[in-house]
């Protein structure tokens, strides 16, 4: 979009070095476009923070409702079972 505005206001560029009509009227084009792209890339950016806002939130609410469990409470277990045949494997 840049290199179309520059583009346009080289090419438009009249006798004595003064913009024509129809220059004037791309630069308003380039203008609005510019503008409505910017306008998005705004409201992009507002959204993505709101839902970094909810994202960071879940883990506060599951601290909340489980009470603040310490680092130490979780464990992780690696386990590897070789059997004959498939079936189901409950830990407790």
């Amino acid at each position: 979009m840049a290199a179309g505005y520059l583009k346009a206001v080289s090419e438009g560029v009249g006798r004595k070095g003064h913009a024509s009509a129809a220059n004037f009227s791309a630069l308003g084009k380039a203008t609005e476009a510019l503008t409505r792209s910017a306008q998005d890339v705004v409201t992009q950016a507002e959204q993505l923070g709101k839902r970094d806002a909810e994202l960071q939130a879940q883990p506060d609410a599951l601290r909340r409702a489980h009470g603040n469990v310490s680092a130490g409470t979780f464990y992780t277990a690696r386990i590897a079972v070789a059997a004959p045949r498939g079936g189901t494997l409950r830990l407790s």
